[in-house]
């Protein structure tokens, strides 16, 4: 009786080569390296991520608000959370041969990154400040592929 053994194409048919002695490969560190510095940054950059803190002292504290009205500014800046799938139609829709899902990451992040320069520098009221975070996060996921790019991974 002859058993079948596995191919060692079968075994690793997806799967980057490792080391033997069970380390990872340096392409495989630097793969981690990478989507862990892109997750990092999208958790700081989105204000339903870390940036939520101030945002909400701010609202608590400076400009008082009632958790009425605090609940009420979260609502409306989280609607885009609710549309999230128009976000993806968009980018699936509009992307340039060139540069891929890239050109929303760079264009996302830098918009983001001025739209939060704007609010930094300039006077705040309620209605300033919620029309900025709610453009925030429409550009969060617009550049949101980074996600998408993670679990194709």
């Amino acid at each position: 009786m002859e058993v079948e053994q596995p191919s060692s194409r079968d075994e690793s048919a997806g799967a980057p080569e490792a080391h033997s002695n069970g380390h990872a490969s340096a392409m495989q560190l630097e793969v981690l390296a990478y989507f862990a510095v892109l997750n990092i940054a999208v958790g700081l950059g989105s204000p339903l991520g870390i940036a939520a803190i101030p945002i909400n002292y701010f609202l608590k504290d400076i400009l008082h608000l009632s958790p009425v009205r605090l609940a009420v500014f979260l609502a409306i800046v989280s609607i885009p959370v609710c549309a999230g799938f128009v976000f993806g139609f968009i980018r699936d829709r509009w992307r340039s041969p060139r540069w891929g899902d890239r050109q929303y990451l760079l264009v996302g992040g830098l918009a983001a990154a001025g739209v939060y320069a704007w609010l930094a520098t300039s006077t705040i009221d309620y209605f300033k400040l919620l029309s900025l975070v709610f453009i925030v996060v429409i550009l969060c996921f617009l550049r949101g592929d980074a996600n998408g790019s993670t679990a194709t991974v």
